[in-house]
């Protein structure tokens, strides 16, 4: 009877665990519909918070965001340019991504946006926010990138 017992109250409790993963359709929460009006403030919100955050960024890292994501450029071939190794640029490639996003962030939110609205923005198509990255990435207003040899 404790064995028949053990197995039925496993089988509730896999049963439990099956069914608490699911969501039924209608407690769903649909997305709130978007005026256009709402959705062309909130991308011309985006476009000015690109420009505040990559005005902000360094040289260095408007060089490896311009060479990779709009030239196309290796990781093997930004290596050599910098003359290290491909290692250290995928970090500071990673490194610049990840503080960059949380500066737009920060950026949208201080501009008045929820931070679930802001993340939304940042899911905006690329194509429908009018700027020009490759001139924002590539006017330099901060010293060059130093060498190698003069950081050691």
């Amino acid at each position: 009877m404790g064995w028949l017992r053990a197995i039925l109250a496993q089988r509730r409790v896999d049963q439990y665990r099956k069914i608490g993963r699911e969501t039924a359709l209608n407690e769903i929460e649909p997305p709130a519909p978007v005026s256009e009006q709402i959705e062309i403030k909130r991308l011309e919100v985006l476009r000015v918070a690109l420009k505040m955050t990559l005005s902000g960024a360094s040289a260095e890292e408007r060089f490896l965001l311009s060479a990779y994501y709009l030239d196309q450029h290796t990781l093997e071939e930004i290596s050599g340019v910098l003359r290290v190794h491909v290692a250290t640029v995928s970090r500071k490639l990673k490194r610049a991504t990840d503080r960059l996003r949380k500066q737009l962030l920060r950026t949208l939110v201080a501009q008045g946006l929820s931070r679930r609205a802001a993340e939304e923005a940042l899911g905006s198509d690329p194509r429908d926010v009018e700027i020009n990255l490759r001139t924002l990435l590539q006017n330099s207003q901060d010293a060059p990138i130093p060498d190698k040899e003069e950081q050691g």
